[in-house]
């Protein structure tokens, strides 16, 4: 009886494997695992998740485990409209009968070294792990050395409902931030004359995801996100 009983349950466990992955394919391109990269720069990690059902389905995937050599380095989701906060760690998507998603993590290294996240993909009841992706990106070779030149940090608050500060130290050398759009135009520079300090942002912005670059004697040193709510 326990026998019966054992392979029945196992059966089960089997047949509902094989019916979840009828459901939906989620996979990562297989060439954009692994990439290098400078430091400072977004990095895409692009994928998709195929619903094959007549129904609307939700997938759910997340990136909140981590193995970053530096606090510096970021990493956001991101779906077919825009990317999140970086506080935001999974996404819930609905997707149409038989329609296609496009999924994508951005990635960006503050410092030299390899860094990776694991991206994990749940099933219907969000029980269990049933697909699981290492995305890595390696700056061991970066030609930028931002430690060197310029300390940087991440925006607080972010995200902001007024607006937000940015702490620099140049270490003696002149920058700029440029403040550009998810589309990529610039709305504002702020020349950083002064070798260290903080510049406010975002009173002049509407709601939306932007980002603010570094540059320093003419080349971009890093790019970061901020969001105002």
């Amino acid at each position: 009886m326990k026998m019966k009983k054992f392979t029945l349950l196992f059966a089960l466990l089997i047949t509902s494997q094989f019916v979840f992955s009828q459901n939906f394919n989620f996979y990562f391109d297989t060439d954009t695992t692994l990439q290098n990269t400078n430091i400072g720069q977004l990095v895409d990690f692009k994928g998709h998740v195929i619903n094959y059902t007549n129904a609307t389905m939700t997938s759910h995937w997340d990136i909140s485990e981590t193995n970053f050599p530096h606090q510096s380095w970021t990493a956001f989701v991101c779906d077919d409209n825009s990317c999140f906060a970086a506080t935001i760690t999974d996404r819930k998507q609905n997707i149409q009968a038989g329609d296609t998603a496009l999924v994508k993590v951005t990635i960006t290294a503050g410092t030299n070294g390899v860094g990776s996240v694991i991206a994990k993909v749940y099933d219907d009841a969000d029980s269990m792990v049933v697909q699981q992706y290492t995305l890595t990106l390696d700056a061991t070779t970066s030609t930028h050395t931002l430690a060197s030149v310029v300390v940087f940090s991440q925006n607080a608050p972010n995200p902001f409902y007024d607006y937000t500060l940015v702490k620099y130290d140049l270490k003696g050398n002149r920058g700029q931030i440029i403040l550009t759009d998810i589309s990529g135009r610039q709305i504002r520079n702020y020349d950083l004359n002064a070798s260290e300090g903080q510049i406010a942002i975002g009173q002049e912005l509407n709601s939306g995801l932007y980002f603010y670059s570094l540059v320093v004697d003419g080349r971009v040193v890093t790019t970061k996100r901020l969001q105002k709510l």
